[in-house]
């Protein structure tokens, strides 16, 4: 963000102190607009104030103080009983004498208004249930440690306040690079009003918890500022939203025919896990698939063969190698080869198991076979023994490859801790994008897709309904199902991760998300698809 106002101070010639007055306008339109009764949740309209009337601004000494006493000066222009208060602490590190040159400047404006400004340690002991609104400007986009003792101290009262909270691009206490958190108690919005882009932080756990309500205002930056900074100082970045959706949803021509809409195998299963790749090809079949096979293994006389066991609907073809009992090994190989030489793309991994003979067929079914892969669960395993940055990168060069690992997943592929990796989440996933030449679904409750050119597509559609055993599983099945009919890798990624979200966000119009299952997304797949194509 900084390189964005330093971009735009030089190339338009508006000066930086003029950007700090449109941030602190567009602010207080939003302020004014949330706090409107209509905008409140039915059950809160008796807990907040209809006019939010006595304001407390609380204030840090550098831009992000500035925002907040333009702001402050504002809403005090409007009628609005405003107090300032400026952090300030005993050992003089904070306060009005360390105010930074525009937040300066500001605060000379503001003393000769209404504004009631405190500036000690003791606050005067001000009394914080006083106030009808908060507003935070203490931190912004700057913050990389710990806030300290007697800043948490001051939000951690506040948090327990009935009045709005209100976050000025950032809440305090969460870093807006990662979502990581510098405070037991960050400030708790109710709304995060962030300047000209959100901020990627914002839209990761845990920083999401104390988000509320995002709002991206204008404020005088360009939205082409990214692609004219270029990307060695600018990761390309986009939040995955439904008019994207609707656009890379499959074209299904009036006059086609099953083979239009796509020949798809998954090859998965065990006498482990047998319902593994029987929801991932439910999950295809119900995203629009024409054709559907399952290449399973046969069970050993007293194990129930898979599709007496899960019901798999008749649309749906079964080829079960006789090599692989139990579990597919290397010498089912040329069969599954030949199962599977005339799909449009092959989902591999689901419930496969992680036999070492598995592990081998799965990096030589990778390396021979030459149509669009899509690379789930015990494949990502088998992957983790290799130079994963090599034999993908050698392996993508003629076919589009997506890897669709959760964080430990991943960690266990680039040989990573997962603490290392969630400081840099984003810039670890398209690095490996990248490298690879692939296209990787990072999953999480914030979803990155990840792509070949450096790109990184975040998804925040879902709800913890999806934080239960093969959700994956459908997942893989509905990229694939993308791929199959026709969409590029990342198209098919950003598609699948998208509607597999909203399926979640849908049952729970009317639903309890603990009670979601797997089988309830696949039958939700539809009414996904029709609300972002209607």
């Amino acid at each position: 963000m900084k390189k964005a106002d330093q971009y735009t101070i030089e190339s338009r010639g508006i000066p930086s102190i003029v950007l700090m007055e449109r941030a602190a306008h567009s602010a207080v339109r939003a302020i004014l607009e949330f706090s409107d009764s209509e905008r409140y949740p039915t059950e809160n309209r008796n807990s907040r104030v209809k006019n939010p009337e006595k304001v407390l601004v609380l204030c840090g000494i550098g831009n992000n103080g500035g925002d907040g006493l333009a702001a402050a000066r504002e809403l005090s222009d409007l009628g609005w009983r405003v107090t300032v208060l400026v952090l300030t602490d005993k050992a003089g590190h904070f306060g009005i004498n360390k105010l930074s040159g525009n937040a300066g400047t500001e605060f000379n404006l503001l003393k000769d208004t209404d504004v009631e400004i405190i500036a000690d340690p003791d606050y005067n002991n001000l009394d914080l249930t006083a106030f009808d609104l908060y507003i935070d400007a203490i931190f912004g986009t700057g913050l990389s440690r710990r806030i300290p003792g007697f800043m948490e101290a001051v939000l951690q009262e506040i948090n327990t306040m009935n009045g709005l909270k209100v976050a000025l691009d950032v809440p305090t206490g969460i870093d807006s690079r990662n979502g990581l958190l510098y405070a037991d108690n960050p400030f708790k919005a109710d709304m995060t009003v962030s300047f000209a882009f959100p901020k990627t932080g914002l839209l990761f756990y845990p920083a999401r918890e104390y988000v509320g309500q995002l709002r991206v205002t204008y404020i005088g930056i360009s939205s082409n500022t990214p692609e004219e900074l270029g990307r060695a100082d600018w990761k390309e970045k986009y939040l995955m939203n439904h008019r994207t959706a609707r656009r890379d949803l499959p074209v299904r021509k009036p006059d086609g025919y099953k083979g239009t809409f796509g020949r798809v195998a998954v090859i998965g299963g065990s006498h482990r896990y047998r319902g593994a790749p029987v929801l991932a090809l439910k999950a295809a079949l119900k995203s629009g698939t024409g054709l559907l096979t399952g290449i399973m293994p046969c069970m050993s006389p007293g194990k129930t063969n898979p599709v007496y066991s899960f019901g798999i609907p008749p649309e749906i073809m079964l080829n079960s190698p006789p090599e692989s009992l139990d579990f597919h090994g290397f010498n089912s190989l040329n069969t599954i080869i030949d199962s599977v030489n005339e799909q449009d793309v092959v989902l591999l991994g689901p419930g496969m198991g992680r036999e070492y003979s598995t592990q081998c067929l799965v990096l030589e079914l990778i390396t021979q076979l030459k149509m669009p892969l899509v690379l789930d669960a015990d494949a990502l395993f088998a992957l983790a023994g290799e130079d994963v940055y090599d034999f993908l990168s050698k392996n993508s060069k003629e076919r589009e490859i997506v890897l669709t690992p959760h964080i430990v997943e991943f960690s266990r592929l680039i040989k990573k801790d997962p603490v290392d990796i969630r400081r840099n989440l984003v810039d670890e996933a398209v690095d490996f994008s990248s490298r690879t030449g692939t296209t990787l679904v990072l999953k999480g409750a914030t979803t990155i897709v990840a792509t070949p050119l450096g790109q990184a597509v975040l998804n925040i559609s879902g709800n913890q309904g999806l934080a239960t055993g093969g959700s994956g599983d459908c997942l893989g099945g509905m990229i694939a199902s993308f791929i199959g009919q026709g969409l590029n890798a990342v198209s098919a990624s950003k598609l699948g991760v998208y509607l597999h979200g909203l399926t979640s966000d849908l049952y729970t119009e009317n639903g309890y998300a603990g009670a979601f299952t797997p089988t309830d997304l696949i039958n939700y797949i539809p009414l996904a698809l029709s609300r972002v194509d209607g």
